[in-house]
């Protein structure tokens, strides 16, 4: 399919301009040499597109000096592949290398519709010399230590997204490190992206404990889901279940005293708003306005050995 619709986008872009005619054999010799596409596999594409957009290519037969010529003509490009694509190249190159950061963001129904476009625009992309060498001369590395978000299996994906939108109960399955596990009756809440990787929010029907029903699942660690049923859960506001589960999000003042190797990082990759890193003594005192989070947390408890925070520890130092 890939190759196919190179072929076709190599074969619209060397049209003339409506209401030209052009033969197959123009056309094949105006095509790039590392195609290496006959003349019949060219006659064989034409047919083909026209029988699939009859209103925007028109075959012409008995025509030439002998009478026995057949021409091509593309009324408009409109409607075989997408404008946007043939003419411009920057919104192509954007389209392909933003595919890989839409895999995670977008609801798998409209991932699948937009195959073709994503194939289209990574071959357009492919074959302008511009786009090419800014693709060389700027490299995008992923963190190393998630290289890639954790792959969600497509069919599992659809039915939690189908349950949300029905609000239908769901039973699931989950892989964890003591095996699997199964929930019977879910509450689907919403989908939560954390740092590339995709949760579900979710409300546990089978329990009293208001502290045990709300739960956040990686969802490519769920083996098996169905949907079935309409879910009659607490009533509670995904709002309010994320807050209670990842905290409020409400913006705090972090200030403390940290090693030099910490500060040359933060200088680098600050995190917060409006980052402010100053010497102090032998240290560096930096302060930013971050929220208060469960993901804050964890990092100053991994950094607990370079950290002073302050005021309560670093003016008593």
């Amino acid at each position: 399919m890939a190759k196919q619709l190179e072929r076709h986008l190599n074969i619209l872009q060397h049209f003339p301009r409506p209401p030209a005619y052009i033969t197959a054999a123009q056309l094949h010799e105006r095509l790039p040499h590392d195609l290496n596409v006959t003349k019949r596999t060219v006659e064989r594409d034409l047919k083909q597109m026209s029988a699939s957009f009859p209103d925007a290519l028109e075959m012409v037969e008995g025509q030439g000096d002998n009478g026995r010529a057949i021409h091509w003509r593309l009324r408009f490009r409109q409607g075989l592949l997408p404008e946007t694509f043939l003419n411009n190249p920057d919104l192509a190159m954007t389209l392909s290398l933003l595919e890989q950061q839409a895999r995670s963001r977008l609801p798998r129904a409209v991932l699948d519709r937009l195959l073709p476009y994503w194939e289209q625009a990574r071959t357009a992309h492919k074959h302008n010399a511009q786009t090419q060498r800014w693709q060389r001369d700027f490299q995008y590395l992923p963190d190393p230590m998630r290289p890639e978000p954790p792959s969600v299996d497509p069919e599992i994906q659809h039915t939690v997204e189908d349950a949300l939108a029905n609000e239908q109960r769901l039973t699931v399955t989950l892989e964890t490190l003591d095996g699997s596990l199964t929930y019977a009756r879910l509450l689907a809440l919403r989908l939560i992206l954390q740092e590339e990787v995709l949760y579900m929010l979710v409300e546990n029907l089978e329990t009293d404990d208001p502290e045990a029903s709300l739960l956040l699942l990686p969802l490519h660690r769920v083996t098996h889901a169905t949907a079935s049923g309409l879910a009659s859960g607490s009533g509670i506001e995904p709002d309010l279940a994320q807050q209670h589960l990842l905290g409020t999000g409400e913006l705090i003042t972090l200030e403390m005293r940290v090693s030099r190797s910490l500060a040359e990082a933060l200088f680098e990759r600050p995190i917060g708003h409006g980052l402010h890193i100053h010497v102090d003594g032998e240290h560096y005192r930096v302060t930013t306005k971050i929220e208060d989070s469960p993901q804050l947390h964890r990092w100053l408890q991994r950094r607990a050995n370079e950290i002073e925070q302050c005021p309560s520890t670093c003016d008593t130092k």
